[in-house]
């Protein structure tokens, strides 16, 4: 049974160039919570895949450009990682409040009461090490010939 819905969104995700993503994305998690019982009642995902499909423009958005700053310098890379790093924290936490907030089991709502400055402290300790490989990097490449790479 999943094979189908598998299958079926893998192809739509082909054809539509990955803009089909959020869709699917709903389908699958509508499959596996109704298929995931808990005391005899199975869960449900309530999520718009038109507000998923904002998000991923989001994210695509902001990898591309980080991707993009690559090619220009080393340094505007790591000033946009910089953004993307302190971005990060917060669109996690509204990923994670859309997607609990939109799961149900026996009617009842699932809620992510995280606050911003919680997000913030779990995610400064990962960020850090990554900056600083980040600009180690652009350092490093910052007498190389892009020719010789």
């Amino acid at each position: 049974e999943y094979f189908r819905i598998w299958i079926v969104n893998l192809l739509l995700i082909v054809l539509t160039l990955g803009f089909y993503m959020p869709f699917a994305k709903a389908r699958r998690l509508r499959y596996f919570y109704a298929n995931t019982v808990i005391d005899g009642q199975p869960l449900a995902f309530h999520g718009d895949p038109w507000k998923m499909l904002l998000g991923y423009v989001l994210m695509l958005l902001l990898f591309g450009g980080y991707s993009l700053s690559g090619h220009v310098s080393s340094w505007l890379s790591v000033v946009v990682f910089a953004l993307l790093a302190l971005l990060w924290p917060a669109l996690w936490r509204s990923s994670l409040r859309f997607r609990l907030g939109n799961t149900s089991w026996r009617g009842l709502r699932f809620a992510f009461d995280g606050d911003l400055k919680g997000a913030y402290r779990v995610m400064l300790p990962l960020a850090v090490p990554m900056l600083l490989i980040l600009v180690a990097n652009a350092i490093a490449l910052q007498g190389v010939d892009p020719e010789d790479t």
